[in-house]
């Protein structure tokens, strides 16, 4: 099932950290998802994937050993129809809309699925516009920011954010902090049938 936009910003709008998700930690042996799947469980090239400390276009690459292309499918300024706690935002607000995918630039696989939503202002006026200008992707704006920023894994799970019950994809969402305010919120969808080819 094809995730939209608006269901990207439904779930970011109603969405709560994970009290059981380690700040400093990947060890999370007692961490169950939605299907009564175990966290560990999961192959060890995902759970990697999944509390990477930021974008996985790099990790994606030294797992599988070919180019990643990001493919920009959208972005925009949005006017929330609802508030988004997690970045302070309230309904009415503006905020930056960009949705990527990331696939093998040999295979043509889609590895990830990655929406993220920005609060205006977040960054300088020269990266914010070129980002707006489509120069540069998120793996440039966190590298830029990375000086004064913090990034927290606050949710994994099974499924595609349309349904949980999905058993081929996994998500997670993570948060990034600039000089101590909200800044970016990133959900990347990974696709199971693509991360277990490891015959390459």
């Amino acid at each position: 099932m094809k995730v939209t936009r608006q269901d990207f910003m439904h779930y970011i709008s109603n969405l709560n950290a994970d009290a059981d998700i380690p700040l400093w930690s990947g060890y999370m042996p007692e961490k169950v998802l939605h299907s009564g799947q175990k966290f560990f469980d999961l192959p060890t090239a995902v759970r990697a994937l999944m509390i990477a400390d930021g974008t996985v276009t790099m990790a994606l690459e030294a797992i599988y050993q070919e180019p990643i292309q990001v493919s920009l499918k959208e972005q925009t300024m949005l006017d929330l129809d609802h508030s988004v706690p997690l970045l302070e935002l309230a309904s009415g607000k503006q905020a930056f809309f960009r949705q990527v995918e990331l696939r093998g630039e040999d295979s043509k696989r889609c590895y990830v699925s990655a929406f993220s939503i920005l609060k205006e202002g977040a960054l300088s006026s020269t990266l914010w516009e070129r980002l707006r200008n489509r120069e540069v992707g998120m793996g440039v704006v966190l590298r830029n920011a990375s000086q004064g920023s913090f990034r927290r894994v606050l949710h994994i799970d099974t499924g595609n954010l349309v349904d949980r019950h999905d058993p081929s994809h996994v998500h997670r969402t993570y948060s990034v902090t600039i000089d101590d305010n909200p800044a970016i919120l990133i959900t990347e969808i990974f696709s199971l049938e693509a991360l277990r080819i490891t015959d390459r």
